[in-house]
């Protein structure tokens, strides 16, 4: 999926329903989350048939009288209503999706009231073996994975392939050997070793400050 400049009047339609903005953490942009227990936002998920990368379109909806300041962060998971299907790990949003073929980069968005949209995610496949989400299959958001969330958030400072990373994501889960990794990701034993060393690294500092 690319991300091309929308037509004139497709932008302007875009800027009369949304105001799009990207806020510090310091900004009180709430998290998907607690905006989802609160009522404020209705978000149904939809999977893009693929493991990794831009897999995922969150759909959301601000059912408050005024506009909201939503965030998605790293380590969100969501589920299929489906068990056999692998559930998937948000590692960032990417944009807002402008038509089916082309999105507006972004990273944290306020929605007015009564308003609808429909954001880009790159996100992870959380089980090795299990199966990728079918094109279309609707997934709930459920909680957050911490330590996913840090080892995703730190991984975007660095030069990693996508396969890289979904090999971070399933060491957390593990169940499976080094071997079956490779064959898996086509990757080499060099990348899983830098994969397995990353993990290990973040690992121990996020349990070194007590998280």
């Amino acid at each position: 999926m690319g991300c091309k400049s929308p037509s004139p009047g497709a932008f302007i339609s875009l800027v009369l329903l949304l105001t799009i903005t990207i806020w510090a953490d310091a900004s009180g942009a709430a998290s998907i989350q607690d905006l989802i227990r609160a009522g404020t936002v209705t978000v149904r998920g939809q999977g893009m048939g693929a493991d990794s990368g831009d897999n995922l379109v969150l759909s959301i909806r601000n059912n408050a009288g005024s506009p909201v300041e939503v965030q998605v962060p790293a380590g969100t998971i969501l589920r299929p209503a489906q068990s056999h299907y692998a559930a998937l790990v948000v590692r960032r949003v990417r944009g807002v999706m402008v038509d089916s073929d082309s999105f507006e980069e972004i990273e944290k968005v306020q929605l007015a009231p009564g308003v609808s949209m429909r954001l880009l995610v790159e996100s992870f496949s959380m089980r090795f073996g299990r199966t990728t989400p079918a094109q279309s299959t609707v997934l709930q958001v459920d909680g957050r994975d911490p330590l996913l969330g840090m080892l995703l958030e730190k991984s975007l400072s660095k030069t990693y392939s996508l396969k890289i990373v979904q090999a971070i994501v399933w060491l957390r889960s593990g169940g499976f050997t080094d071997a079956q990794l490779e064959k898996k990701l086509g990757i080499d034993s060099l990348s899983v070793m830098e994969a397995r060393d990353f993990f290990m690294s973040v690992e121990g500092e996020f349990h070194a400050k007590g998280k």
